[in-house]
């Protein structure tokens, strides 16, 4: 094994460990607000431009305090494209996927929405 993969092997070690401690999610309004917003903007265009598309918002499965949202539907035909990648823009991260027969994933992230701390001995301690 070389250098590099004992190296992943270790972060991958700590970070199963850290996904095993009890933690404690704190809002940050600031991105609760920002998240509304992008969200209130995304299903506005959906409605002008792509029919039966709902805005799912969930949080990341992995516990970061990360938002994921997404819609399903069976094509994605933008005809106001500046309006929609300015609205990408905003996601840390995005991308479109197929799901079942005929249909695609839009999926964004949107990053620090909460931030997490480990709560030891009944107490927090501020992580992030």
């Amino acid at each position: 094994m070389n250098k590099d993969d004992m190296e992943f092997l270790i972060f991958m070690e700590q970070f199963r460990l850290w996904q095993q401690q009890p933690k404690a999610y704190i809002l940050n309004p600031d991105k609760v607000r920002q998240l509304k917003r992008l969200v209130d903007e995304l299903e506005e265009i959906l409605k002008e431009e792509i029919i039966g598309a709902d805005v799912k918002i969930t949080p990341c499965p992995i516990g970061t305090g990360d938002v994921i949202v997404k819609f399903i539907t069976h094509s994605i035909s933008i005809t106001n494209i500046t309006k929609f990648m300015n609205l990408v823009k905003q996601f840390d991260n995005f991308e479109i996927y197929p799901v079942g027969q005929e249909k695609i994933c839009f999926a964004g992230v949107f990053s620090k929405v909460a931030n997490t701390s480990l709560i030891n001995g009944g107490e927090c301690n501020y992580e992030i």
